[in-house]
């Protein structure tokens, strides 16, 4: 038995380690939509563009569609929730898996937005010189809001929603004395907490610009910050439980429920990029350098994917490099993983399954 389950884990990391030289097409089918990008989901992918969206399983097949007109759509994702809104817009439309929950337009153009695992949605509304926050059941019932300006408390740039729906974390940009700073405030909607008494914590940060907060696995929150990154755990009091600082500068960020990824300029003779990924608690996990240019980064469970208009590279979250090469047709637009050796890549002439052999 024990010989058995030795041959298994020594199976299983060889087989995670392969590396693939070459690529064949599983499955094509020509776009009709127009520049499209897509987003990694639990049970598939979700494709979208400015006529719509769809979420498609690993056979290429829609699970849902929708047809709509957007200037500018953005995504989040949480669980197997899906959001999508047109930022500077009105619309915003929640589904999961297998429908769609929820459809509302908001009272003002909306900024940015996310959704929780329960479908309730916290967006940034711009409301003439104002920014209002506001948190919604996915049906577009209000929960809760309230204003602010770049000088109470500050801009609202970026929030996330915990697992529950309970907690919300909002980073302001902040201008003290025509200093720019920021300021994550934490807020909690749970029991016990009175209408506009939501406000359980805050984290100050001088001379440091906040672009993203992230709840990651549960409720461990992940604050981006320019000079390196800060967790903290907990819905009703957060704590901060690591700080993880930076000398280099960062080029890139990347991140999945379960890993924080930021990629920077090498110091290494002959790599252009040096990548570090992080657990959501903060600890270093793998390094591993990349030696070629790159538009997008994701991380798709164990493979870190990288990619330009023509060139490819797959990773897995160790940092052994599985493949590395040029599309032969077409522009790559986005690329995920969909299978153990096999990707998705949105091409501006194709959508494409890709078998890495």
């Amino acid at each position: 038995m024990v010989l058995f389950a030795v041959g298994i884990i020594f199976f299983t990391r060889a087989y995670n380690n392969r590396s693939y030289s070459s690529y064949r097409i599983v499955q094509s089918e020509e776009k009709t939509d127009s520049v499209s990008k897509c987003r990694y989901t639990p049970d598939g992918v979700v494709r979208y563009s400015l006529d719509g969206a769809a979420l498609l399983n690993r056979k290429l097949e829609n699970v849902w569609s929708l047809t709509y007109a957007m200037s500018d759509p953005r995504i989040d994702v949480c669980g197997k929730q899906v959001l999508l809104y047109d930022r500077l817009g009105t619309s915003i439309y929640v589904y999961d898996t297998k429908k769609q929950t929820g459809a509302f337009e908001t009272e003002h153009p909306i900024l940015c937005a996310c959704v929780s695992r329960k479908g309730t949605v916290a967006a940034v509304l711009k409301n003439g010189e104002k920014a209002e926050l506001v948190y919604y059941e996915g049906t577009g019932t209000r929960i809760a809001g309230g204003e602010s300006s770049i000088t109470n408390p500050g801009y609202p740039v970026s929030l996330s929603i915990t697992d529950d729906g309970r907690g919300l974390a909002v980073s302001y940009l902040t201008v003290t004395e025509g200093n720019i700073g920021s300021l994550v405030r934490f807020y909690y909607f749970g029991r016990g907490r009175r209408d506009g008494d939501t406000q359980v914590g805050e984290a100050a940060f001088s001379g440091v610009f906040v672009p993203e907060v992230r709840y990651l696995n549960g409720n461990e929150c992940v604050i981006i910050r320019d000079n390196g990154f800060s967790v903290c755990k907990g819905t009703d009091e957060p704590k901060e439980t690591k700080t993880v600082d930076f000398d280099e500068e960062i080029v890139s960020t990347f991140h999945d429920g379960s890993h924080v990824g930021f990629v920077f300029r090498s110091d290494r003779k002959g790599h252009r990029f040096l990548v570090k990924l992080y657990s959501t608690s903060g600890n270093l996990q793998s390094s591993m350098y990349i030696d070629h240019s790159y538009d997008r980064v994701h991380v798709c469970g164990d493979q870190i994917i990288f990619s330009d208009s023509t060139y490819l590279s797959v990773y897995s979250t160790r940092g052994v490099c599985r493949f590395q090469g040029r599309l032969k047709e077409g522009n790559i637009r986005d690329a995920l993983k969909i299978g153990n050796n096999r990707l998705l890549v949105l091409t501006d002439q194709t959508a494409e399954v890709l078998e890495l052999v």
